[in-house]
């Protein structure tokens, strides 16, 4: 079978070369990155049968070497390890770097004076009033430390507000960027389309698959993802439960305002290219976040840089008019109220959101009822999402959390030091201290030290009609007690955005306006005492609750005085913080070696790639000298035993 062995020659000079030009393609592209290095499936060809032995078994001759692809060296559990390892370094980088931020705003990294020493002072200046309340100095000193409290709360809040719309930048170039979350879905399902048509054509795209597998690497640095691949070539993608790529298709991200007093965005799905409103109902958009579930490893949602900043920022600022803020009212209570007169519906549940709703709802004609109650539904809808939304935000996000507690420590201090100046002092049950109010140096009736934003607008009012000699019909520090705090109306709140010292302490003389005497005399020390009591205890209606674990684990809720508090509040953002950092370290050593280990096995290898081409050479060159054999011996048949063509 002369023939047949040119065959078996030929085609094992056709498999080397290919074998050579694959590995002359690994050599180019050992620099590129995620290049994964190729080899090519080969087996025999197919036999060629010559008949049948006397014992009844099949004569074959073999016909050489064929190859059916070139695929690429990778392993998917690597693949896999990999990109979950990267993704949780991510997401706790995130938050190693949230929480060292509001570390260092509250100075408590690098600064000198931090927030729990704004908060001692105050308590050192009670302690050295007591000591000498009619002394000039120990006047001063107090006036002084309120007033350097009162900076660092404007500083804090405000660094912890600026850092809160730095991680929504974040969140939005992580969307809608250059690089982000929607340009690298789509080009991984562009690359499905382009790797589906040339493998259907026969062809292999494995360039255009290492590319794919580049984005999916990158994709999984943001959210967590799934991958599978199904057997015409896509890869299918998803995260959280949520299909990102299916094939050649693709869910679009966007972005939802969650509230109206903020401008903080949520990642949801939705068609729409402009950012939805925040009365946009549940039924035109997915979000992307559940809101039933925290983030950690025990849901295995921990993953991806995207979760770590929306854990940390939040869903909004947070003070005293959110925290207490009252969930919707329901849809059966909205109809139920709107079928009552005007003047037999509860007032307090007319103060919630959806008052405007059912005034509407009981003035339109009956012909306007159906579209009415679509829009009450509506409404409905968006206020239950966003309520739900907010209080994952209060329960589990790192800085709202920080701005709850200190919004609390911060109206604790205050109402505390204004009900003891102004003769409301209260002991643990909630009781005035003291039947008589306290006066100052000139026997005047006391005033608070902290204000609100609208009494200083009251107070400007005021002194203008004073200069000017109009008649006065109202006392503007009374303002303090005609509008008292209501946990709906941030005006009205002692809290950190809203307040301001009392401008009848900045004057040269203001420290005479400290009514600190509940008998009058100069000395009387009784308030100051009953106040540094008030100040250490854990109850009553200055201390603030905070949930914390007891020794069987179980969270429990405990009152703590305001030093207390802040200790507590620092210690856990620091144990957390310190956790994260933890989990980085671990995870950065596990990255580097889920990244060696998938090197080890796609990575172009020079010395490997050497030896395999000069094996694929050598091979070359055996099948080379077969066939000339055979040609030779093909051409003495031929030409040697006879005339051609007789």
């Amino acid at each position: 079978m002369p023939f047949g062995g040119l065959n078996v020659a030929n085609s094992g000079m056709r498999v080397a070369q290919r074998n050579l030009n694959v590995t002359g393609h690994n050599i180019a592209n050992a620099e590129v990155t995620g290049f994964s290095r190729q080899r090519i499936t080969q087996h025999t060809h197919a036999q060629r049968t010559l008949g049948m032995s006397a014992g009844g078994a099949s004569m074959q001759v073999g016909l050489g070497v064929a190859w059916s692809d070139v695929h690429q060296i990778r392993n998917e559990f690597l693949d896999v390890n990999f990109r979950n390892n990267v993704s949780q370094l991510q997401f706790y980088s995130a938050k190693v770097q949230v929480g060292t931020a509001i570390q260092t705003i509250l100075g408590e990294l690098h600064g000198a004076y931090n927030f729990q020493t704004a908060i001692n002072e105050i308590w050192y200046s009670i302690q050295e009033l007591t000591s000498r309340p009619e002394g000039l100095d120990t006047r001063q000193f107090f006036i002084s430390t309120a007033s350097s409290f009162l900076t660092k709360v404007h500083d804090s809040s405000a660094g912890l507000i600026e850092q809160q719309f730095n991680l929504d930048a974040q969140v939005r170039e992580m969307v809608h960027g250059r690089n982000g979350i929607n340009a690298t879905v789509s080009a991984i399902a562009n690359l499905n389309r382009q790797i589906r048509t040339i493998e259907n054509m026969g062809d292999t795209a494995n360039d255009l698959r290492d590319q794919r597998h580049l984005l999916v690497d990158h994709l999984a640095t943001m959210i967590p993802i799934d991958v599978r691949e199904c057997h015409r070539g896509y890869i299918n993608i998803t995260s959280l439960g949520h299909h990102i790529v299916s094939g050649s298709n693709q869910s679009t991200m966007g972005l939802r305002y969650i509230a109206n007093d903020a401008p903080f965005v949520e990642v949801v799905f939705t068609r729409e290219t402009e950012i939805l409103a925040a009365n946009t109902p549940r039924t035109e958009f997915t979000p992307f976040l559940n809101y039933s579930n925290p983030i950690n490893p025990i849901f295995n949602n921990d993953r991806g840089r995207l979760m770590g900043v929306l854990q940390a920022r939040g869903t909004s600022p947070v003070n005293r008019t959110s925290y207490d803020l009252m969930p919707p009212l329901t849809l059966e209570q909205i109809r139920e109220q709107a079928a009552l007169p005007e003047a037999d519906r509860d007032p307090a549940l007319l103060a919630q959101d959806n008052n405007r709703f059912i005034s509407r709802y009981a003035a339109t004609a009956p012909a306007d009822m159906a579209a009415l109650i679509n829009e009450i539904q509506r409404d409905f809808d968006a206020q239950t999402h966003n309520h739900r939304a907010h209080m994952w935000s209060l329960e589990h996000a790192m800085i709202p959390q920080t701005q709850k507690t200190l919004d609390r420590i911060i109206h604790s201090i205050t109402l505390m030091i204004n009900d003891a100046l102004t003769g409301n002092l209260r002991d643990s049950y909630g009781n005035l201290l003291f039947e008589n109010s306290p006066v100052d140096a000139r026997g005047n009736a006391g005033i608070p030290m902290f204000v609100r934003e609208m009494d200083i607008r009251a107070y400007n009012a005021y002194m203008r009609n004073h200069v000017a000699g109009d008649p006065v019909t109202f006392c503007w520090i009374q303002q303090v007690y005609d509008n008292p705090e209501h946990p709906s109306v941030f005006e009205t709140i002692f809290t950190a955005q809203n307040l301001r010292i009392n401008p009848e302490f900045l004057y040269s003389d203001g420290h005479n306006n400290l009514a600190l005497s509940l008998s009058g005399a100069p000395g009387d020390t009784d308030l100051l005492v009953a106040l540094q009591e008030i100040w250490m205890s854990n109850s009553g209606p200055y201390s603030i609750a905070m949930t914390t674990l007891n020794t069987h684990g179980v969270q429990v809720v405990q009152n703590f005085n305001v030093q207390d508090a802040y200790i507590r509040m620092i210690g856990r953002l620091a144990t957390e913080t310190a956790e994260a950092a933890s989990k980085v370290s671990s995870g950065t050593i596990k990255t580097d070696q889920a990244h060696s280990r998938r090197m080890s096995v796609k990575g172009v290898s020079m010395d490997e790639e050497m030896a395999a081409m000069l094996r694929f050479q050598f091979a070359f060159q055996a099948a080379s000298r077969a066939f000339n054999v055979i040609d030779s011996m093909i051409d003495r048949l031929i030409n040697g035993t006879g005339r051609v063509g007789l």
